[in-house]
């Protein structure tokens, strides 16, 4: 999967920094990873049932708020631009975030896979 990732970004081009978006792969991938490390060591104790909710439910919350910021960072800092230029506040920058393709697919994946 990782070398399918790569070679994805490299087809795409991303531009003059094509590897920069898997920075957010990686990082999805560490976390659900390390997720599951700690689900199967739980899962062998029995008081393990709470903590293995608690584990599931950060993964899920931390991948799916890496894929909402590759998504929608540029539209809610635009929005609040938009707002803060109404009360003549000064603008916020935007990041400069390249959208890794394939990145909605990838983090359900991940997710489903915890």
């Amino acid at each position: 999967m990782c070398f399918l990732v790569v070679l994805c970004h490299f087809w795409d081009g991303g531009g003059d920094r094509p590897l920069e978006g898997i920075r957010g792969y990686a990082v999805s991938t560490v976390v659900t990873w390390l997720g599951g490390l700690l689900i199967d060591r739980r899962g062998k104790a029995q008081a393990g049932i709470l903590h293995k909710k608690q584990v599931i439910i950060l993964c899920f919350l931390f991948n799916i708020g890496i894929l909402m910021f590759f998504k929608y960072s540029g539209f809610l800092i635009a929005n609040l631009n938009f707002l803060l230029e109404k009360i003549q506040i000064c603008r916020v920058r935007s990041p400069d975030v390249v959208l890794p393709v394939g990145i909605s697919f990838y983090t359900f994946q991940g997710t489903c896979s915890i």
